[in-house]
């Protein structure tokens, strides 16, 4: 049980920091793209042959190739808890988030330690997510990207991805060009 073992909750404090700061920085991009809209990262995640199979049972059988890590902030109106900006994140199954599709949810308690939630006869799909999670965020982009192929949403901004090549790139045309100069295309 990962809260168990000192080791696995190490590593999941330090995934999770990491994912802290991604959503706090994708939130902030997209404050900056889209000033009027209200900010979101919820970015899609791939999820493993095993993990699907793990969550059959749980969603009458139906195949959920991909989930989305959806943050909770800490605000209280004004502004954000500096120690712990991000209070939990709630991974779901499928596109949108309902009552249904939870996987987990990952709370922050202070001093910075993540605790992951379940119902208990859902333990082997908490553990199967919670790896899914430490695989993003040792490696982000290219989880983004196989997320993005998979959900048909666009990894930057979260609209759908209409052509070949920007699914294939997991990013849209317009994102992809005003990002150009400043990453690679993972797709050559």
């Amino acid at each position: 049980m990962i809260a168990n073992d000192r080791e696995k909750q190490t590593e999941l404090n330090a995934a999770m920091e990491v994912l802290q700061n991604l959503a706090i920085e994708g939130t902030a991009e997209q404050r900056r793209l889209h000033p009027k809209r209200r900010p979101t990262w919820a970015p899609a995640i791939a999820f493993s042959e095993e993990l699907i199979e793990a969550l059959r049972p749980f969603y009458n059988g139906c195949d959920c190739k991909f989930g989305r890590l959806w943050p909770h902030f800490s605000w209280d109106g004004k502004w954000w808890d500096k120690e712990r900006p991000v209070r939990s994140f709630h991974l779901h199954a499928g596109l949108l988030p309902n009552g249904l599709s939870i996987v987990f949810v990952a709370k922050n308690f202070k001093p910075p330690a993540w605790s992951v939630n379940t119902f208990s006869q859902r333990d082997r799909v908490r553990d199967l997510g919670v790896a899914e999670l430490i695989k993003f965020a040792a490696s982000t982009e290219e989880v983004l990207v196989a997320g993005a192929r998979v959900s048909g949403i666009c990894y930057r901004c979260y609209k759908p991805l209409t052509d070949p090549q920007s699914r294939q790139r997991g990013i849209g045309p317009e994102c992809f060009k005003e990002s150009e100069s400043r990453r690679i295309d993972p797709s050559h």
